[in-house]
This record gives C-alpha cells, sequence and structure tokens, in this order.
C-alpha cells in the first residue's frame, strides 16, 4: 500500500474513531495549499514544493505512477493543533481539503493495522472534529457542472451546492445550514432551488411556474404549492453518537428490485447477500 493511501486512512479513521472536541469558532481558509507555519510529512506531485515521503513502501520508498496531489501534516491555528490534509488539485476537476482536530483519542491506528476499517465505531464520523472543503467541477461540450461541499467551522453544519449550465437549461440548488450548530434544529436553513429552460422547443404549457413567468422555469421560493424545508434540522449527540432528524424519514423505500438497472456481467464481485448476485 502506498503510503500517503494509508495516511488517507489513518486519518480518516480518527475522524471516524476519535472522541469528541471542542474547538474555537475559527473560520477556515481553504486554499488548496500548505500552511505557511505547519509541518508536513507528506507533500506529493504539488507544483510548488518537493515530493516529500511520496512513493509506495512507507520504509523503502519506490516511485508512486499515481500523480494525485497529495498533502498531509501539522499545522495550529488560533491555539488549536489539526491534522491537514489535501487531495487533489481545483483546477483538475476534484479536491478536498480537510482540517481535523487533534486529541490523545484520535489517532488509534497503525502502520500494522490489517483491517483499519473492521471498528464497530466505524462510520460515525464526528462532525464537530472536521473541517471541510470539497469541490467537483466539470466542462464539457455540453456545459458545466460545478458542485461543492463546504464546512468552514469546526463546530457548524456545511453548505452544499450544485450549478449546472448548458445551452438550455441552468440549474442552481444551495442549502446553507453554516449558521447552526449540532445542538439547532431551527428555524430550517435557507434553500435556493432554480431552474431556467432556453429551450424554444418547450410550450408555454408545460411551464413549471405557477406564474407563468417562462416556459419551463422553476423557482422554489415561488412555484411549490406544498414546501416543507427541513435542511440543518438534525442535532449530532457526542455521548451517544448518534443523529437524531426533527422529521425523519421512516421509509425510504429502499426494498425496491434492482433487477433493472442491474448488470451482473459488470459486478463479478457482487456482494453476495444482494438477491440480485
Amino acid at each position: 500500500m502506498r503510503s500517503s493511501t494509508l495516511l488517507v486512512l489513518l486519518l480518516l479513521m480518527s475522524w471516524i474513531m476519535g472522541g469528541p472536541a471542542s474547538a474555537a469558532a475559527t473560520t477556515f481558509n481553504f486554499t488548496f495549499e500548505k500552511d505557511p507555519t505547519g509541518v508536513y510529512q507528506w507533500v506529493c506531485n504539488t507544483s510548488n514544493y518537493a515530493d516529500v515521503g511520496c512513493g509506495h513502501n512507507f520504509f523503502n520508498p519506490t516511485p508512486d505512477i499515481d500523480k494525485t496531489k497529495f498533502v498531509y501534516g501539522d499545522v495550529t491555528i488560533d491555539g488549536q493543533d489539526y491534522w491537514h490534509m489535501i487531495i487533489g488539485e481545483p483546477a483538475d476537476g476534484w479536491a478536498q481539503e480537510v482540517f481535523l482536530l487533534k486529541s490523545a483519542a484520535n489517532f488509534s491506528m497503525s502502520n500494522g493495522e490489517t483491517n483499519p476499517l473492521g471498528s464497530s465505531s466505524n462510520g460515525i464520523g464526528y462532525p464537530t472534529s472536521a473541517a471541510i472543503k470539497t469541490i467537483a467541477n466539470e466542462t464539457n461540450s455540453y456545459g458545466t457542472i460545478s458542485m461543492e461541499f463546504l464546512k468552514d467551522t469546526i463546530g457548524n453544519k456545511p453548505k452544499v451546492s450544485t450549478n449546472i449550465t448548458s445551452g438550455v437549461m441552468t440549474m442552481n440548488f444551495e442549502s446553507d445550514m453554516r449558521g447552526m450548530d449540532y445542538n439547532t434544529t431551527a428555524p430550517a436553513a435557507n434553500v435556493t432551488s432554480t431552474l431556467t429552460l432556453a429551450d424554444p422547443d418547450i410550450p408555454q404549457a408545460e411551464s413549471f411556474s405557477l406564474t407563468g413567468s417562462s416556459s419551463g422555469d422553476f423557482d422554489m421560493a415561488t412555484d411549490t404549492q406544498y414546501s416543507v424545508i427541513s435542511a440543518g434540522q438534525v442535532t449530532y449527540d457526542e455521548v451517544t453518537q448518534t443523529y437524531e432528524y426533527v422529521n425523519p424519514v421512516d421509509d425510504y423505500n429502499l426494498g425496491q428490485s434492482w433487477d433493472w438497472y442491474f448488470d451482473a456481467s459488470q459486478n463479478p464481485t457482487c456482494d453476495p447477500i444482494r438477491p440480485e448476485c
């Protein structure tokens, strides 16, 4: 296993398995670059720094054909210590930057661990221990899609957004929950959802807009007859490590057959507990 991949597992597992922690209300500035005051153990495939710690073998590094940008180290911000990790380059279409609050309980894995995802605590992921920014962008002959997950404080919830633009339509979605901590459920976070169609072949009669403002246009703020917004209406208990939703969905309709969408020839290692396997 390449050393940088191992560190990704270690960092993610420290977030998954680490104990609750509190931090100052720092707003993180995501630059997708090294912090000038940090100490970094892994710096790989960057455009402005020499490689450090890169390769397949931790003890006897060999060149790595994976040229994904990877940076990992320790930083101190506003008196708090964090692990700092960067994967990918925004210009390449996908990138993630993470600040993970350090504590004695937050680093429990070792290089000799053979099953880093085998813990019963897997998937807990204390939301009050990490600040994260993830972006995904692509532009092609059809248009542009941009997605962002932004959690720029340790204690508060994130903002999620998606924008799609092409020659015939523009779609925007944003839910900004950053004004809510994990003990706050009211009021619900603002949600923006709009669709503008510029295709001249869509007749006015097919407009989704209640106001009939434009053929095919839709704005959640004005065009929904029955709307219940519950964005951000969830709490997290650091003791029981559970989420509680104000309006939980009891039936996710997960019992649907996969047969229509499943091609067994494309899934040779399919989990045998699923009937379509």
